[in-house]
């Protein structure tokens, strides 16, 4: 302990430690603040886990060489070379010292872990396991760094080298791309940022402890074997043979180990980890069923999808799971008719789905894409083992916004997320509506063009019958939009609602209401999911007893009139034997809104409440983000950054007054 005390006060006496600690504090602050001023959300620190892991890969190997470069400088190695100390010893005591500027790095971070506690009720789970990962990290790059170090005498070669070797390890991961075939999979398994991603999800895996274990080890090993040889006057290559056969052995051991299903969870939104609900929707069909989704082997959605894959193998008999390469195996693509990465086939007999990427990933507004295979999977195979005795017919004819076009003002993305969903989809005019069951499903967008009197009636009495309608108006709507709104007793004001605080992409405009607890919403409140409205307009319900509200802004927000919330923008509405669920907005149900937060769930449930089918189902997305208001940004930037400034700030003072 007296050795490693002195090596410790040997090292952080040079003021470069402590500064490149306070400048690695302070550049996490500001990745963490550019990340929410543009989101102006909080979810943790998870997603500074690669970004500041890479600038580990720089600094820490460099910082670890100084501890040996000390003992060198000031003749210590010399004494331990020369007393009967354990070479393995002498190796640890200088990692030691090395991990206690991890620590420091990490201590560094403390403003940002305080902002995010602050701010709102984060996934701590996610908080921990980015906290682990990167000290992970940075005992790995210490290990590589003292290793460096015994192997030349030249601090600046150390330092290189420790750099160069590092970048290696870190670059694997997208080599492994172009690796041969029978190479990939030992490539995979040595690349060190595909055992970051992890960290970065919540889930503590075993593989990649096992990584981490197995790259110190060898790294520390080899150091040992150095500072043997030169205590023997041997060459550098002094036992060397040894150490490689324990690399190879080693090596052997991580690539079986990668294949360990152990895997625990942290995260709250558990996005990838299999509900028990999917498991039985899946458990119940009693035929096989073959799934082969092709992703980018060693991409962070790779990841996302086999850790799903994999649950789901072991836990429903009789599934079959693989992911594919489509550069490797194009036949079997050509097979599948893939066109594209990111496609996942669902096969049950001679029946075949294919799920497109946004089918698999929900667009977040984090930038960080969100899983939705469970709820993909299930619908497509329920769209294939049965039939939906409801139809769901879409008013076309007035200027609505279409179906069949991939512009982002068009529903073509709600079209297929309902019929994957197992429903049948059809097109229908104002005035057929009896010509259609009672118990079907209507959904009417704000039109732009005028609606007849009659075809507004023969909808009313349509929904009287027992019939349902989802209804979406905006300010554009055509004013005889708002006739057919009276018969259900609502009123859809022409103002525009914006709310400073409750908005998305510090937009106001761009709102995110809040939900109340209906069998409706229950699901998306479950997961910490939102609804995101671009441009909506305010709800007066005139019967209240038939109401249910949905959603409703913010206290804060105000309309372009200046009259302040908070207001009511979606609700289901009584009429009869029947209903409707009326939407003060159409844009969230729009290619470019549908696969953002839980519109795409909305959008589910919407229609399965209306068809009577609010059965339990699994998730379709997940999210866990905190809207923060301007105070809290204020005590986001002062803690984040103005913490590591103040500590440098007084470290400034503290040094200048001990020089003077």
């Amino acid at each position: 302990m007296l050795s490693l005390r002195l090596v410790l006060a040997t090292l952080w006496r040079r003021m470069v430690v402590p500064w490149s600690i306070l400048a690695f504090g302070l550049l996490g602050g500001l990745l963490f603040c550019l990340l929410i001023s543009v989101t102006r959300q909080v979810d943790g620190i998870s997603v500074l886990v690669s970004t500041l892991g890479f600038v580990m890969v720089i600094v820490n190997p460099v910082l670890a060489t100084l501890a040996w470069s000390d003992s060198r400088h000031n003749r210590v190695h010399e004494v331990w070379l020369t007393s009967p100390v354990l070479s393995v010893w002498v190796v640890m005591v200088h990692w030691g010292a090395a991990l206690s500027i991890v620590v420091g790095q990490m201590a560094a971070l403390s403003g940002v872990v305080i902002a995010v506690a602050w701010v709102g009720s984060p996934d701590w789970g996610k908080v921990a396991t980015a906290i682990l990962g990167l000290l992970a990290l940075g005992a790995f790059f210490s290990a590589i760094g003292v290793w460096a170090a015994i192997q030349t005498r030249r601090v600046i070669s150390a330092g290189i080298l420790g750099i160069t070797t590092a970048l290696l390890i870190w670059l694997l991961g997208p080599f492994s791309a172009i690796a041969p075939s029978h190479w990939s999979e030992w490539v995979r398994a040595m690349a060190l940022v595909h055992h970051t991603f992890g960290f970065e999800q919540g889930i503590i895996v075993a593989a990649d402890w096992a990584y981490f274990g197995i790259g110190i080890l060898i790294f520390l090993v080899a150091a040992t074997q150095r500072i043997a040889g030169s205590r023997l006057g041997r060459t550098r290559w002094y036992g060397y043979p040894n150490l490689v056969a324990v690399v190879v052995v080693v090596l052997a051991i991580n690539v079986l180990a990668q294949r360990l299903d152990w895997r625990s969870d942290w995260s709250n939104d558990r996005q990838l980890t299999v509900q028990s609900e999917t498991l039985s929707a899946l458990k119940i069909v009693g035929n096989p069923i073959l799934i082969r989704a092709y992703f980018q082997p060693g991409t962070e959605e790779a990841f996302k999808v086999e850790q799903v894959l994999r649950q789901l193998q072991a836990g429903v008999p009789g599934l079959t799971a693989t992911v594919i390469d489509m550069d490797r195996f194009p036949r079997t693509a050509v097979e599948d008719q893939v066109a594209s990465v990111g496609t996942v086939v669902v096969q049950l007999g001679r029946t075949r789905r294919l799920l497109a990427y946004q089918d698999v990933f929900t667009a977040s507004d984090d930038g960080h894409d969100r899983m939705a295979l469970e709820g993909a999977l299930v619908a497509a195979v329920r769209s294939m083992t049965s039939h939906r005795s409801q139809g769901v017919y879409y008013v076309v004819g007035h200027g609505q916004a279409p179906i069949d076009s991939f512009s982002g003002r068009s529903l073509s993305r709600w079209l297929r997320i309902i019929e994957l969903d197992g429903w049948s989809v059809r097109p229908i005019r104002m005035g057929q509506f009896g010509a259609i069951p009672t118990d079907s499903v209507v959904v009417l967008t704000a039109p732009r063009y005028p609606m007849a009197n009659p075809d507004v009636e023969a909808l009313t009495r349509f929904i009287k019958a027992g019939g349902r309608l989802l209804l979406a108006t905006d300010y554009n709507a055509d004013p005889s939009m708002a006739t057919l709104l009276r018969t259900l007793g609502v009123r859809a004001g022409d103002r525009l609602i914006s709310d400073p605080e409750l908005s998305m992409f510090r937009t106001p405009s761009i709102l995110i209401p809040v939900l109340s607890q209906t069998p409706i919403t229950a699901p998306i409140l479950t997961q910490e999911l939102s609804v995101v409205m671009p441009i909506a307009v305010p709800l007066s319900i005139q019967n209240a007893a038939a109401k249910v509200p949905l959603a409703q802004t913010g206290a804060k927000s105000v309309d372009d009139a200046g009259q302040t919330g908070p207001f009511v923008v979606a609700a289901a509405i009584g009429l009869g034997d029947g209903g409707a669920l009326v939407f003060g907005d159409t844009d969230w149900m729009t290619n470019d809104m549908i696969d953002v937060a839980g519109n795409r769930l909305m959008a589910l449930q919407a229609i399965r409440f209306l068809a009577g089918d609010l059965m339990p189902h699994p998730a379709d997305g997940h999210g866990h983000r905190v809207p923060i208001s301007d105070g809290q940004w204020i005590w986001v930037l002062c803690m984040s950054i103005g913490l590591p400034v103040g500590l440098g700030a007084g470290l400034g003072v503290w040094q200048w007054r001990r020089r003077v």
